[in-house]
């Protein structure tokens, strides 16, 4: 492929001046610079180039377009045609026009060109991105027109007689079992496509039974924790009443002279238990953190294991000391 071909639809698809390409899809122009240059690669005698493409409604738009000769076979005239891009491309198909030659014209009642040189075919109408590219545009249009030639009969080959009513069939036969194969590769495909939408809704469906067991081992920790909550307040109230009666009869002292210990091993045990409920409020604390959106989950569990393991060490010592009888 000639580097000034390149050249052209690089400098044209980077083009944002007043002539810059109408194409809409700006974030695929590199699918159209690579379906353009594997065409090229493909057929080597078509050339590329800009131009302005007039719509049937009028419209305007700049469009690059692949022309120039299209081989069908050594012992056939080739095809002069030209592939425009049409600016939604690739989700709408290319426009493919034919022309006429000096010495041959555009055969009349064609079925898949019109008189002005417009080509039709069952891979354009069936078009789709993205199992469609020009590359094998350009080898359908070959195999339509070798079984059905849309010039007439040069000069130079004027020798030849015009295809018989059996010929005809023949050829309408073989286009009919091209169709025919087309159409069971397309069945084949949507097969596949449903298959694969189906492992996709059954992988959503088990991500949607994960994030249902996720939610309920939520609700059952919420509750828990609420649960917690109401017997901690339950505990407050009873402490506070408590206060209330005894507040009056109370002398003013020290938190920690409030409870005094009769020995030494019964104020070891009275501070263990004391720091082994001190860590019960505090990860009560970091739970409602938690819960109020305060802490972080990864910090929830990184304190709470901190504070457990300490917690340990404090009701190990009263298991051992109540176990051994200390306090009676």
């Amino acid at each position: 492929m000639p580097s000034s071909s390149t050249g052209l639809i690089d400098a044209a698809l980077s083009n944002s001046g007043a002539d810059s390409l109408s194409y809409v899809h700006n974030n695929l122009k590199w699918l159209i610079r690579e379906h353009l240059l594997s065409l090229l690669k493909d057929i080597p005698t078509l050339s590329p180039s800009t131009g302005t493409f007039i719509h049937d409604d009028g419209t305007a738009a700049h469009l690059l377009y692949a022309h120039g000769i299209l081989p069908i076979s050594p012992s056939m005239q080739p095809i002069l045609l030209r592939i425009w891009l049409h600016q939604c491309y690739p989700f709408k198909p290319p426009i493919v026009y034919i022309f006429a030659t000096q010495n041959t014209s555009i055969l009349h009642g064609h079925p898949f060109v019109d008189s002005s040189g417009a080509t039709t075919s069952p891979y354009l109408k069936s078009w789709q991105y993205p199992r469609s590219n020009l590359s094998d545009l350009a080898h359908d249009l070959i195999k339509i027109f070798h079984l059905c030639p849309p010039y007439t009969p040069s000069l130079a080959t004027s020798a030849c007689t015009v295809p018989s009513l059996s010929s005809k069939r023949e050829l309408i036969d073989r286009l009919s079992m091209r169709i025919d194969d087309d159409k069971v590769r397309f069945r084949l495909q949507v097969e596949k496509d449903i298959e694969h939408l189906s492992n996709i809704q059954a992988a959503l469906h088990d991500r949607a039974g994960v994030i249902a067991s996720i939610l309920l081992d939520h609700e059952e920790e919420k509750t828990s924790l609420e649960h917690t909550l109401e017997k901690k307040v339950e505990d407050a109230e009873v402490l506070s009443n408590w206060l209330r009666v005894q507040g009056a009869n109370s002398l003013l002292m020290d938190e920690l002279e409030a409870f005094e210990a009769r020995d030494e091993k019964s104020r070891c045990w009275m501070e263990n238990k004391a720091a082994e409920l001190a860590f019960d409020d505090a990860m009560d604390a970091l739970g409602k953190a938690l819960e109020e959106g305060m802490v972080a989950f990864d910090v929830y569990l990184k304190q709470v294991r901190t504070l457990a393991r300490e917690q340990f060490f404090h009701r190990d010592l009263v298991m051992k000391m109540e176990m051994a009888g200390y306090l009676s």
